[in-house]
């Protein structure tokens, strides 16, 4: 067999096989003998047809079978002599038989980078580290209160720091504009605690039945707390409120509503004191306040470890790829690109954003998202060669614990999950994801790191990321 490969750059190859009319000759008499055993045509008995018949009558037929049982394997031995990396599915972009017989095939494939390994042992890296302080702790325990707080009615108009239930109705005094509708209700006003809903045949009305707003609370809106400022329960505001041209719901950005509310009650935000039944309230295995500090002192410190490590590898990426430019296939970029802006878009409809809304600038997103795709494509192939240089294994304990964790997140038991993962032909991708991370794991322990404690944040940031419900899983 005869090959040329055709460098086609940005990692693209063309790859020119020449059967030999010998062995195609060969294989269509193999397959014209089985033919003929099979096939019934008028004239012959069954089983009894001459291959000399077969190749005249059937030739199309023919010559598809012994391409489907010759190219095949001619193009992996054509891969494998010349060490192509090919990923993904090759091109057949042509296949001919000349008078000979001689087939030709041409096929287009997308093949792994080829580049020199920069060097990635005692890179220069820093680990931050967070400590955790007592106003950490004492901030994720008022964070604790207040989701115990209880609502109490008071008998007196409203005050900055009070929460006031209102039933309120309004009308869009400007037209709405009806491709950014897309025929859906109940996009929502920010006032805070709640949301306010807009709906009606015509899109233009908006009501919501108890709606809860935190007088000069966060995300509450400057003109909701002036309204009900002062307010007692069973009185009614009417006011008018012109939304900003930024307004995080595309339906109220930049339009004027008109507004009736009735203040259906006042209430004051009590906070549990900080005792020892509080600590019990929040997870029955604590007795004291001292358990539970010691116990959300832990879990911020495990957040900030993993912060810390997440960082460290950021870097550690960010400097392999710096030191190591090179072409990486168009296909993998595009994919990653768009698993990027599905994500985005899922994360945005689960936020009750219209995905389909017109100022919503896609091409720009895909744009911008590309660099980014791009590098990671890139990371992966840089890991992957370190993998191989420092011959990084995976082995069946790893592959384990992951599909330990993959199970525990999937509700599934490990067989199970390792059963859906052979099935969908995923195994490999795992293993190879776990290699990756070893390579990674590899680079940084031969890193020259310097360790440096965090700043303090400045005014408005946070210290820490919120912590969820520490200590309340039982």
């Amino acid at each position: 067999m005869s090959t040329t490969v055709i460098d086609q750059g940005n990692c693209k190859k063309q790859i020119r096989l020449e059967i030999p009319s010998a062995d195609v000759r060969g294989k269509m008499d193999e397959v014209a003998g089985d033919l003929a055993r099979k096939v019934s045509l008028p004239g012959f008995r069954p089983g009894h047809v001459p291959k000399s018949v077969i190749k005249t009558r059937l030739r199309k037929e023919l010559r598809d079978e012994v391409s489907a049982q010759l190219v095949p394997a001619a193009f992996e031995e054509a891969v494998q002599e010349n060490r192509l990396k090919v990923i993904g599915k090759p091109a057949l972009d042509g296949l001919t038989y000349g008078d000979d017989e001689t087939l030709s095939v041409t096929f287009n494939v997308d093949v792994a980078p080829e580049f020199e390994l920069a060097e990635y042992k005692n890179i220069p890296l820093t680990r931050h580290i967070y400590p955790i302080t007592d106003k950490h702790v004492d901030e994720a325990i008022e964070q604790l209160r207040k989701q115990q707080a209880e609502l109490v009615p008071v008998d007196r108009p409203a005050q900055i720091g009070d929460n006031v239930l209102v039933d309120i109705k309004g009308r869009f005094v400007k037209a709405v504009n009806p491709e950014g509708a897309d025929g859906e209700t109940g996009d929502a006003a920010q006032t805070g605690n709640d949301t306010i809903e807009a709906g009606g045949d015509d899109a233009t009305e908006i009501e919501q039945q108890e709606l809860s707003i935190v007088l000069g609370g966060e995300g509450v809106m400057e003109e909701f707390t002036k309204v009900f400022t002062g307010a007692s329960a069973g009185e009614t505001k009417t006011f008018s409120l012109t939304y900003k041209q930024d307004h995080p719901t595309p339906r109220f950005a930049g339009k004027t509503a008109e507004y009736t509310a009735e203040v259906a009650a006042v209430r004051v935000i009590e906070l549990p004191e900080l005792n020892d039944e509080f600590a019990s309230s929040v997870n029955e295995d604590f007795k004291t306040m001292e358990e539970l500090r010691a116990d959300i002192r832990q879990d911020l410190e495990d957040k900030m470890a993993d912060r810390s490590d997440s960082e460290i590898k950021a870097a550690a990426v960010a400097e392999l790829v710096a030191r190591n430019r090179f072409e990486v296939p168009e296909f993998l970029v595009d994919h990653r690109t768009q698993s990027m802006v599905r994500n985005f878009a899922r994360n945005l409809h689960s936020r009750g954003v219209n995905v389909r809304d017109p100022k919503l600038d896609w091409e720009a997103l895909v744009a911008s998202q590309r660099p980014r795709a791009e590098n990671e494509v890139r990371s992966a192939f840089i890991l992957g060669k370190i993998a191989e240089v420092e011959n990084v294994a995976v082995s069946e304990g790893d592959l384990e614990a992951e599909l330990e964790d993959l199970a525990e997140h999937a509700g599934k038991s490990v067989a199970a999950m390792r059963a859906t993962l052979t099935k969908e032909n995923a195994l490999d991708s795992i293993e190879e994801q776990i290699q990756l991370r070893k390579a990674l794991d590899f680079v940084i322990a031969s890193a020259n790191v310097t360790v440096e404690e965090a700043k303090e944040p400045a005014a408005g940031e946070e210290a820490a990321p919120p912590t969820e419900e520490s200590g309340t899983s039982e």
